[in-house]
């Protein structure tokens, strides 16, 4: 796996506990169907396939039944934990203060971690070890210490977000929200926890987590601003601008190029053997049941457009709503002075405040917005512009004035049609992939193989091409599969089959191994044309330094750079008040950098845009006026300061720990996550 895993979130907790994404639904095009297995495939006859069906028929057998309801009982009796440990060690990865961390936990956190860079990754996957080669597991690891070391910490000195304002957050989430209604959908919420695997009770620990660090780090850092003078010297070294002399060689300055041979290629290759190995291949075959697929076959049954309608028509209908201001009464005494001043057309807010009271205004508000029902009740049976009062609300007496009426719509079967007769469909469809997967789970169980099953429920069998482990096919594009898909087949040996997996609902597929291909090592004729290519150039670049240090050397000795151009059959060319940004623009970045490290008078070389090589003697150092400074200062104020706070925030967090100092687990956490742990490896 290239390059190194970036954290994708600046913090632990939201990256971890609280996965909001979506699931990976890419699914793989039809490809050819396969050609019957060969007799390597493990059939009726394999020990092995039998032993596994053997297992399939008890887990469904009522003996099974029995005993896990026996199991169930201990568990309610005795206690999970008491279960599965009888000891008292404790487990915790990371345990700051009062706060644990366990083994489940840490490794739901790592796996989601891993899950959100295979997804950057272009749902590449990343396996647990290749995480581990990268440090992933360490990094989380600590940084997860400071997130709850800095939860401790403000749990400490009083910092607690209340019930009420977690609640609230939580019924702000438009996806727990329900427009018609206005209210908090507990179904939605409920959906989402056993999409994600979470409980509520996690979500609302980790949403009260990020609640005090936010509220803590906000005054914290309320009216903070960067220096001006810090800013300033951001934007002297931004501005600073090179004047430079320069000659360049270009690659004809060394004469013809080499021309390598295949001695040369293969030499390459021996040297370059990791780089240069066929990765291990895997060739599968697919069974997949598909509701996508099966959608065209099914119809929509009349009974159930219906039932379904009826269960939706709130939903899809538009409630009605008004717009209407309360004002609440001290006593019923003052209705009628209210009624009658509103009914002139005095403002409510002028009218509440001269009786000691203030109006309450919902605007365009459903029944169920209006929180008194009472209130509601009377304000959606009055007319337009009606004043009425005292009305006896729950919370007391007020005068309501209807300002306005937005229409309800009641929804009808015929104009939701199209879109209830899709969504029938679609869970027909569901429904009838679902009984083609337990059909074809039954002849598995009864001893047949992947193919002879598929084919005993009508399901069809396609190749795959080969891939990776990285899931790439031999043309180096991705291979259009779950991940999933890729993991399983790297983890079967050959000739196995897998168990039924679902990729999202209504897609489920089961996959055998056809073959694998070892590592190998490419050949000459296939990198021939890209090595060579390499090889020259390494060649041109390698002489074309040399010779350009040789051409630098003399001009540091006092000869004019114009005369040493000219002998070298080369031109003089000047860079004027170049900045720093124009690396790989006007000059290459190498050049560059250099340029802007040496003093006046001093020769460097470096590489040109194209083949070439440069030779520069800088002739004169300047900046920016000082206006275009002053100007610059204040632009980068803003980035300035959130530099400032990201510093501030880390310090924080650092401080937290040192201050809770959490003991951190390093060998429970590769344990948890299935990676071997150093035996030397300290707990922390």
């Amino acid at each position: 796996m290239a390059g190194r895993l970036s954290p994708p979130f600046p913090c632990a907790s939201a990256a971890l506990l609280l996965p909001w994404g979506l699931f990976y639904t890419a699914w793989p095009p039809d490809y050819p169907v396969a050609a019957p297995h060969t007799p390597e495939s493990p059939g009726v006859g394999d020990p092995a396939q039998a032993m596994l069906a053997q297992f399939r028929r008890f887990a469904k057998s009522p003996l099974a039944t029995v005993l896990i309801a026996l199991l169930l009982i201990s568990f309610a009796v005795w206690g999970i934990r008491d279960v599965f440990t009888r000891t008292s060690t404790k487990d915790a990865v990371i345990q700051a203060g009062n706060r644990t961390i366990d083994s489940v936990r840490f490794k739901g956190m790592f796996d989601r971690y891993r899950k959100s860079l295979e997804q950057q990754n272009q749902g590449q996957p990343i396996s647990v070890a290749e995480a581990v080669a990268q440090g992933l597991d360490t990094r989380i690891l600590q940084e997860v210490a400071d997130d709850e070391s800095l939860s401790a910490y403000l749990a400490k000195i009083g910092v607690r977000p209340s019930d009420e304002m977690v609640v609230e957050i939580l019924r702000k989430q438009p996806r727990f929200f329900d427009p018609v209604s206005g209210r908090f959908d507990k179904k939605a919420y409920q959906v989402f926890l056993n999409e994600q695997q979470v409980s509520a009770e996690q979500v609302e620990r980790e949403l009260k987590d990020q609640t005090a660090q936010q509220h803590f780090i906000t005054a914290m850092v309320a009216g903070l601003g960067a220096p001006r003078a810090y800013t300033a010297l951001q934007s002297v070294y931004l501005a600073e601008r090179r004047s430079f002399d320069y000659l360049i060689l270009p690659a004809a300055a060394v004469g013809e190029p080499i021309k390598p041979t295949d001695a040369d290629v293969q030499k390459f290759i021996d040297e370059n053997a990791a780089r240069l190995t066929r990765p291990e291949t895997r060739t599968v075959s697919l069974v997949r049941f598909s509701a996508t697929q099966v959608l065209p076959t099914v119809t929509a049954d009349p009974a159930k457009v219906q039932k379904r309608f009826d269960f939706e028509k709130d939903t899809l209908s538009t409630a009605e709503k008004r717009t209407v201001i309360q004002v609440p009464l001290k006593s019923e005494s003052q209705a009628a002075d209210v009624v009658a001043r509103l009914r002139r057309g005095e403002l409510a807010e002028a009218v509440a405040k001269s009786i000691g009271s203030q109006a309450v205004t919902y605007s365009d508000s459903p029944k169920v917005g209006v929180p008194d029902r009472k209130i509601a009740d009377t304000a959606f049976s009055m007319t337009p512009g009606e004043v009425r009062g005292p009305v006896a609300g729950d919370l007391g007496p007020a005068v309501i004035r209807v300002v306005s009426v937005i229409a309800g719509h009641a929804a009808t079967l015929e104009e939701s049609r199209a879109k209830i007769e899709a969504e029938v469909k679609k869970q027909a469809a569901q429904d009838k992939v679902y009984d083609m997967v337990q059909k074809y789970e039954d002849a598995r169980n009864g001893g047949a193989g992947l193919a002879a099953a598929a084919a005993k429920v009508g399901a069809q069998v396609v190749q795959m091409p080969a891939f990776t482990a990285k899931g790439q096919m031999l043309n180096g594009q991705n291979l259009p599969a779950p991940p999933k898909l890729i993991q399983l087949a790297f983890g079967l040996a050959k000739g196995a089959d897998s168990d039924t997996q679902q990729a999202v609902p209504g897609e489920y597929y089961a996959i055998h191994l056809d073959a694998i291909t070892p590592p190998s090592k490419l050949t000459v004729d296939e990198v021939r044309v890209p090595v060579m290519r390499q090889l020259v150039m390494q060649d041109l670049f390698k002489r074309l330094s040399t010779k350009a240090e040789a051409i630098a050397e003399r001009v540091r000795k006092g000869e004019p750079l114009a005369q040493v151009a000219s002998s070298s059959g080369a031109s003089v060319g000047r860079g004027v008040d170049v900045q720093r940004s124009a690396a790989d623009k006007s000059f290459s970045a190498e050049l560059l950098g250099k340029v802007f490290l040496v003093k006046t008078g001093e020769v460097v070389t470096g590489r040109d845009l194209q083949a070439g090589y440069v030779v520069a003697k800088l002739s004169g150092v300047s900046t920016a006026p000082v206006p275009e400074l002053a100007i610059a200062t204040e632009q980068t104020r803003g980035a300035a300061r959130q530099s400032l706070l990201q510093d501030l925030v880390l310090q924080t967090r650092a401080a937290a720990r040192a201050t809770i100092k959490p003991n951190v687990d390093l060998k429970r956490a590769k344990s948890a996550i299935g990676a071997e742990a150093d035996a030397t490896a300290p707990a922390q």
